[in-house]
């Protein structure tokens, strides 16, 4: 293998391994704090952009050789729609069967809980539907896989147009600029969070689209084999993470704006509306920039390249599993009662979904590796007689 495309691997990896950190404390906060989304925390403004920077990596890792459309679509199909159903299933007899054992939900908060999915926030609030009404658990549960339906689609635009999109500079500006407008004119005049985040689309196309032009000018990947060329990152990675937080605390201060360049669920913020898209835009560029140089500068120290690395590997188990882990520990070893954790409830959350991932993937990495060595050895013994 390519020792360029070797060392992308391994920090991309421990990109999205240190990435999924922050979705699971995004995520473990709303067990304590139902409005997290609505309330101001100085982190978001240091890295809003977590799902934003998958997009990017979507975009990034594209390559114009070897499969046709249909077979790309067909991939694309197995890999992100294929684990929906299977997830919606599972989760919502895990976690919904235990918040009813419990008596901390009803069938039918359950069954709302499903509905919030099925119909997305931007649906509930089209019929005037309390997210309220839904149990918590459940809601997070599965509508988590909003991500896997909305990166298909976008994928299937994306397939279309990229290769004549990045094949010239005016083209990719053009696209990427309707694109944008498109979304700005949704959000502005529409809506910021609409059925199954339409208002999104255009921007998140906008994203990938970047991620793959952006490819080819080597924008992720830029030598750093001499002191000058290393400097050089470092400043620009700086004043990158410098222009992320500065838009978005300005946001804050000066419109009450508590949460931008996010799109969390697909949703926009509230009070300067179409003006996010443009900074959720910004901000995925800048912050994979910001991430994947600060992965590239930790790469070096073997305990974190073990670490983000293992779980960046898993990364999709990971997402489709951390919510359902996240409600047993609360509901299991806290009683759904975080006082006693104080502020530092969602850092212990983190820690032990964490913790009870790693253990239960080495189980099972293990028994099928027990298993396909059993495999292999009933079919040596055949082989011989």
């Amino acid at each position: 293998m390519d020792d360029t495309i070797k060392e992308r691997s391994i920090v991309q990896d421990m990109v999205k391994g240190l990435l999924i950190l922050f979705v699971i404390y995004f995520h473990a906060t709303m067990f304590g704090d139902s409005n997290a989304l609505t309330t101001f925390n100085i982190l978001y403004c240091v890295f809003p952009c977590l799902m934003s920077v998958f997009f990017f990596y979507s975009g990034y890792n594209y390559s114009p050789k070897g499969r046709t459309y249909k077979e790309k679509i067909s991939h694309r199909a197995k890999q992100l729609l294929l684990p929906i159903p299977i997830v919606f299933v599972v989760a919502t007899l895990l976690v919904g069967g235990l918040q009813m054992i419990t008596g901390n939900a009803t069938l039918q908060a359950v069954l709302y809980g499903d509905l919030y999915f099925l119909l997305s926030e931007g649906g509930f609030d089209l019929l005037g539907i309390s997210i309220a009404s839904g149990c918590i658990d459940v809601i997070l549960a599965v509508g988590i896989l909003w991500f896997l339906y909305v990166l298909f689609i976008i994928s299937a635009v994306f397939y279309l147009i990229v290769d004549w999109t990045i094949e010239k500079t005016s083209r990719f500006l053009g696209v990427t600029a309707i694109c944008l407008l498109i979304s700005f004119m949704i959000v502005q005049f529409v809506g910021v969070s609409l059925p199954h985040m339409v208002q999104a689309y255009p921007v998140i196309l906008a994203i990938m689209l970047a991620g793959a032009y952006l490819k080819t000018k080597n924008f992720l990947d830029r030598p750093a084999d001499s002191p000058k060329a290393l400097w050089s990152i470092i400043i620009t990675t700086i004043v990158f993470e410098a222009a992320i937080f500065f838009s978005c605390y300005f946001c804050h201060v000066q419109f009450g704006a508590d949460l931008v360049g996010a799109m969390p669920g697909g949703q926009f913020n509230a009070v300067i509306k179409g003006f996010d898209v443009f900074i959720v835009f910004i901000a995925s560029i800048l912050g994979t920039y910001v991430i994947h140089t600060l992965m590239r500068l930790l790469s070096n120290i073997k305990l974190l390249r073990i670490a983000f690395g293992y779980i960046g590997k898993r990364l999709s188990l990971v997402y489709l599993t951390h919510t359902t882990i996240l409600s047993f520990v609360v509901t299991l070893i806290f009683g759904r009662d975080l006082s006693g954790l104080g502020q530092f409830y969602p850092l212990v959350l983190v820690l032990l979904t964490i913790t009870v991932f790693v253990v239960i993937s080495l189980i099972v990495e293990s028994a099928i590796k027990v298993i396909k060595s059993s495999k292999s050895k009933k079919m040596e013994t055949v082989n011989e007689n």
